[in-house]
């Protein structure tokens, strides 16, 4: 899908994959649509560019939902890479077994 500077986006499109900031937290889920406000919220946490579908394509099968229709090894390394900088703090390492327990993984493995 193409990536388009953050000035290109208009209302209406829809993101082609999620959209994380600088830190890895989840600002946008993929398949949601774009609206004015979403374009100002993503200017202010200094995003520049992002993947959208284009215009006329249909949104891709599994879009949308809770899990982004990845597979369980796609979303088990996600989180992985999502968690892997603070893994050493004790809440986040319980937070990370929550997150894994509800993917139904285990370092990236299906349970």
């Amino acid at each position: 899908m193409p990536l388009l500077p953050i000035d290109k986006v208009v209302p209406g499109m829809r993101t082609a994959s999620p959209i994380h900031d600088a830190g890895g937290a989840l600002l946008v889920r993929e398949a949601a649509e774009i609206t004015a406000d979403l374009i100002a919220h993503l200017r202010n946490r200094k995003i520049t560019v992002i993947d959208v579908v284009p215009q006329g394509m249909p949104v891709p099968a599994g879009a949308g939902s809770p899990q982004g229709g990845a597979d369980a090894g796609a979303q088990a390394a996600a989180l992985a890479h999502a968690f892997e900088r603070v893994m050493g703090h004790e809440v986040m390492k319980a937070l990370y077994d929550s997150a894994a327990a509800h993917l139904g993984t285990r370092g990236g493995r299906t349970a």
